[in-house]
């Protein structure tokens, strides 16, 4: 018996779920990479690296609107409501 759902809606959920595993992969490994710096070099943390992770959310932010209107694009995906639905789902 095939499945209700079609490709492309399966592909909808897989991108957006990509999406947020590489956002989140990405903040924690730098989490981790902060930290090991923070402790091998005996720093504290300051305004400085305050600064650098605001940028870095910033820019995960941006490369993730991104890469799903990349992939609403190819999906052909148009309506609000897709887009809405997609940045919730990651």
């Amino acid at each position: 018996m095939r499945s209700s759902l079609r490709p492309a809606r399966m592909n909808f959920y897989f991108y957006a779920a990509m999406i947020g595993a590489g956002i989140s992969g990405t903040w924690v490994a730098w989490l981790f990479a902060a930290r090991a710096a923070l402790r091998r070099y005996k720093l504290k943390p300051g305004y400085l690296l305050s600064v650098v992770q605001v940028a870095l959310v910033l820019a995960l932010m941006y490369a993730g609107f991104k890469l799903s209107d990349y992939f609403l694009e190819i999906l052909g995906r148009t309506t609000p409501s897709d887009a809405v639905l997609f940045r919730r789902i990651w």
